[in-house]
Parts: C-alpha cells; sequence; structure tokens
C-alpha cells in the first residue's frame, strides 16, 4: 500500500501548452531533479468552468504525493514566506494584514493592482472593485448607504434596450462645462413647477413653438 505525503516546491513555469492550468514545479532541494508538471488544484474546475488563478514563476507551493508515481501528485496551493510576502489592500490599514485583530478583510489581488475587496469591519462593511493604481473604482459601502463610482476620466452607460434612473428624493446633474442631450423625441413633465433659467443667452429654435 502507497502512503501519502505532502513536501514543499517551487514553480519554475507556468505556461503549459497543452493548456491544463498545470504548473512545473521543482524541489529546491534537489535542483539537479528533472522538474516535471502537476496539476493545480482550483477552488472550482469543470469542463469549460471554474475558477483559475495560476502561482507565478519562482513561488513556494505545497504538493501532495499519494504514492510515488507523478500521476498521484497534484499541487494544492502557494503560500507566502519572508521573501514573497502578503498582499494589502491599502484601503484599511487597520485592518491590512489583520493588524485589528478582528480578520475582517477578504480581498483578492493581482498582480498588476487590480482589487476586489469584502470589508467587514464592524458597521463600516463595504464591497469595493478597484484597478490597478486606484483611479477608478466602484464601492457598496453600508456604512453610509451609498453605491459609489469614480473615475479619472470617463464612465459610460449602454444599453439596446431603456435605461431607467428613478429616486424616491432627488436626482441632480451637474457638469463643469457643457451637459447636452440628444434624441428624436424629447420630453419634459412636472406635475408642479418647471424653472428654467440662464446667467447669458436663452436661444429656442424650432419649425413650431407652441406656448400654452
Amino acid at each position: 500500500m502507497n502512503s501519502s505525503f505532502f513536501y514543499i516546491a517551487k514553480v519554475t513555469d507556468n505556461k503549459d501548452k497543452e493548456n491544463l492550468n498545470r504548473v512545473k514545479i521543482t524541489v529546491p532541494l534537489a535542483e539537479e531533479s528533472v522538474s516535471y508538471w502537476l496539476p493545480y488544484l482550483s477552488a472550482a474546475a469543470g469542463n469549460g468552468i471554474g475558477f483559475s488563478s495560476l502561482p507565478d514563476i519562482d513561488d513556494q507551493v505545497l504538493v501532495l504525493a499519494m504514492g510515488k508515481s507523478r500521476d498521484r501528485q497534484i499541487v494544492l496551493g502557494s503560500f507566502w514566506n519572508t521573501n514573497s510576502t502578503p498582499p494589502e489592500t491599502g484601503e484599511n490599514t487597520d485592518a491590512d494584514l489583520n493588524g485589528d485583530g478582528n480578520n475582517s478583510l477578504t480581498f483578492f489581488k493581482s498582480k498588476s493592482g487590480n482589487m476586489i475587496i469584502l470589508d467587514d469591519t464592524e458597521d463600516k462593511e463595504k464591497i469595493q472593485i478597484i484597478a490597478s493604481g486606484s483611479k477608478t473604482r466602484f464601492e457598496i459601502d453600508n456604512e453610509n448607504e451609498l453605491v459609489n463610482m469614480e473615475t479619472d476620466k470617463d464612465i459610460g452607460f449602454s444599453a439596446k434596450g431603456a435605461i431607467t434612473i428613478q429616486a424616491e428624493e432627488e436626482i441632480t446633474l451637474t457638469a463643469k462645462k457643457g451637459f447636452s442631450i440628444e434624441s428624436e423625441d424629447f420630453a419634459v413633465k412636472a406635475s408642479k413647477e418647471i424653472n428654467i433659467e440662464a446667467s447669458k443667452d436663452m436661444t429656442l429654435k424650432g419649425s413650431g413653438i407652441a406656448l400654452n
């Protein structure tokens, strides 16, 4: 009966020519040995579906060997060490690296700095999606009961159907420069007053203008 055992290895390649999400590993204490490809355990793996996140070259990984045959070995995951340290969000410094001891942050950070953050800090819960450089972000803020979207450049909305914006209270649209609306038909309706004011000229132009 073959016994199972674990060992620590180093990733030397992660570009699997057979596209099976395998990694090539070598044992650091036996650099002269031949490296070989092993499957990498995923949180979800099905036919054409699942979660994909491979370790980088030189990352340390833990391998489970169910006997001596390489066909019965699998990479269980990678881990941090003094040369490869855990990431920080930079968004909640008290909770980063569990500095406050509450273990309130769950997040994914890619090598370029893209982040998905689930912040469970008591009374300050939020969900954040932040692009590399932190110049573009989307946040669901439970503390302030708001949804926030920010970017240093443009935000675009596009739909083949209708786009509906509805609020129980006010909707405010503000632009420091121009503001334009273009459509085939345009209607404005108010159950009470409509106020139109300009600090300079106002122009109304049409083939016919009816004021009732």
